[in-house]
């Protein structure tokens, strides 16, 4: 092998290595840039779903303290029933006192009359 052949082939082998080695940096940067991309994107969806977890926290908690307020809404409902029962029976025993009271007076007049 000539002194020239020998060039040639180490400025082959040089140029191969200089590709090779741009190709790696590239690659290596593309890499680098690609991961730096992947870890905006990770920290984003970390943060969309730490605020869906609170958004979902925060609504169970809404939902209990409105099935709280509904269940004394209905107690109270039911309460309210019950003294208008009560009331319902103790207008009817009124007014049968009353028409007791007016049988009695209409007796008593009626046979005033006679």
């Amino acid at each position: 092998m000539t002194d020239e052949e020998r060039q040639r082939q180490m400025d082959f082998i040089v140029s191969t290595l200089a590709r090779i080695t741009a190709s790696t940096e590239a690659q290596a940067q593309a890499n680098t840039d690609a991961h730096t991309q992947h870890t905006i994107r990770l920290d984003r969806l970390e943060r969309v779903a730490k605020l869906m977890v609170s958004a979902g926290l925060r609504a169970r908690r809404q939902m209990r303290e409105q099935d709280t307020r509904i269940n004394t809404l209905i107690d109270s409902q039911i309460r309210t029933e019950e003294r208008i029962n009560t009331l319902i029976d103790s207008q009817i025993r009124t007014e049968e006192r009353i028409n007791t009271l007016i049988d009695s007076q209409s007796g008593q007049s009626g046979n005033a009359k006679l």
